[in-house]
């Protein structure tokens, strides 16, 4: 009789370069690989909790006609139907229309199974003025030391390794808006990094602010017929307890 597994997930090893490697081996490399992580990621949260809350800040598709890497879509489909609370937001009227539609086309709750009631709303705006700059470091810290006691809340975080240096060379007032993203004037020191390097140092500074036993990241490809094979577009650090 085999010994079963100690994580939700299979672990990286410590070797950061070997884990990258291995997981550009095993996923395909597109945005339903993030879709599917989080809709994976769902399944396995509804079978400890047996109910929850979904926020998604960017909820419409990312492709319309692939409804396979629309992740709001699969979270409100997955089953057991157990999660109760969903808040999708989009700033895009179209994305909305598609949202709402979506969620209108969602099969009753089978009594049988004794599927609880859901609360499902969909918000026309921009996110961050819609949720208070809930995408802000001092929101990250809010929602990591809400609970007092007991397990902690278990974050996702998309870390955007594609594009982050990119994003900071066209800020109007870089050290502002970093500051904020950032939570203090260290970010100059994370922009130097790259890689599993930047992946390690993100991780460690979650684990060392907020206190969680365990922090791993989770690298995520860009499709390989759109850019050079192997680009990273976000590290996914998943925070557990």
């Amino acid at each position: 009789m085999s010994e079963p597994a100690e994580f939700l997930f299979e672990l990286p090893p410590a070797d950061l370069r070997i884990a990258e490697q291995k997981f550009r081996e095993r996923n395909p490399v597109w945005t339903g690989c993030k879709a599917n992580l989080i809709e994976g990621y769902h399944f396995y949260f509804v079978q400890v909790t047996y109910h929850g809350t979904y926020i998604d800040a960017f909820a419409g598709p990312q492709e319309i006609d692939k409804h396979e890497m629309w992740s709001a879509k699969l979270v409100l489909e997955s089953r057991p139907r157990w999660l109760r609370n969903f808040y999708l937001f989009d700033a895009n009227a179209a994305q909305v229309k598609r949202l709402r539609e979506m969620c209108a086309a969602q099969p009753p709750l089978d009594q049988a199974k004794k599927e609880p009631v859901r609360k499902i709303r969909v918000y026309h705006g921009d996110f961050n003025k819609r949720l208070f700059d809930m995408l802000d470091w001092a929101s990250v810290a809010a929602v990591a030391g809400h609970k007092k006691g007991g397990n902690k809340i278990e974050i996702f975080y998309f870390f955007p390794e594609g594009w982050i240096n990119r994003s900071y060379s066209g800020l109007a007032n870089k050290n502002r808006a970093m500051n904020k993203w950032w939570g203090d004037s260290h970010w100059s020191e994370l922009l130097t990094l790259s890689g599993a390097v930047r992946a390690k140092y993100v991780c460690d500074r979650f684990a060392k602010d907020f206190k969680y036993r365990h922090v791993y990241p989770f690298p995520i490809y860009e499709k390989p017929d759109q850019r050079r094979q192997g680009d990273v577009l976000y590290d996914s650090c998943l925070r557990p307890r």
